[in-house]
This record gives C-alpha cells, structure tokens and sequence, in this order.
C-alpha cells in the first residue's frame, strides 16, 4: 500500500472513533489487533447491515425462487464462535486447505497467486508451475512455493 492508503485508512479510522462507531478492542490497555468494539452507532449499523443480510439471506433466499428439486430453497442459521480449538480448523481443512501457489515476476518484483495470472496452468502430470510470463509472453516468472491465504 502507499502511504496515501496509509493515511486514509487513518483518518478514516479517526472518523470512526470520533464519531462513536468502532474501537480497537482493548485500545486503552493496548489494543489487540483484528477486535473492534462497537460504540453506539457501530452498532446500530451492525444491527442494520445484519437484519438487512438476515432478510435476503436467510428469510428470502435465492429472491424466492424455488431450487432444482422445485421446493423453496431453505437455509438453516447457525451461530459459533470463531475463537476455536485448534483442532476445529484442522479437520475442517482451514490449517491444510489454503495454501496457494505464488510466483514471482522477476521484472517487477512482484509477487501473484499462481491462480490469478492468465495462462496459469500446471505442468501435466507434476506439481510443478510453468515457469509463466507475468505479462506479456515476454518476461519470466518463477515458482515460490506457496502461502498461506484464507482469503
């Protein structure tokens, strides 16, 4: 990111908290990164953008149309936490499961999921990346094993 992205995410961040609507979780002692609490208005808004999604979602999904076997097409809520045991992300496939080829283009330093570039293919019968252009055809890109991204 530039530093102009920086700082808009800061004064963005700086509005938000003026004007009551998040705050990092434990700021005053700290703060823990990725938990936010919600002033007033934050929370009115969750509560707004939540209903809003619950109601097309999960009370009207699919717009009411009906699904392949001609019934309305039904959705069950389920509510858990996120903070879980370690052993839950691992047989549900989320430690194992998102590693991502990533190359390299040599020209620009840049790096790319495998995934995202046009043309990416793997070689037949291997593992292995072509070693892709990143561009244009005409410059080299080189495998860099993979990452993990949940995202």
């Amino acid at each position: 990111m530039t530093d102009a992205s920086h700082k808009s995410m800061d004064d963005i961040m700086s509005l938000c908290k003026r004007r009551g609507f998040v705050y990092q979780a434990s700021e005053i002692y700290g703060g823990i990164n990725g938990f936010w609490d919600y002033g007033p208005l934050g929370a009115q808004l969750k509560k707004n953008l939540r209903d809003a999604w619950w109601e097309d979602m999960i009370m009207n999904p699919c717009w009411g149309r009906k699904g392949p076997d001609g019934e309305r097409v039904r959705c069950v809520p389920l509510e858990t936490c996120i903070i879980q045991n370690p052993k839950v992300w691992e047989a549900s496939g989320h430690v194992g499961g998102f590693n991502d080829p990533m190359v390299d283009d040599k020209e620009t330093k840049g790096r790319f999921r495998a995934d995202h570039l046009l043309g990416s293919r793997r070689r037949p019968d291997s593992s292995e990346l072509n070693p892709l252009d990143c561009r244009d055809q005409g410059r080299s890109a080189e495998d860099r094993g993979s990452a993990r991204i949940l995202y």
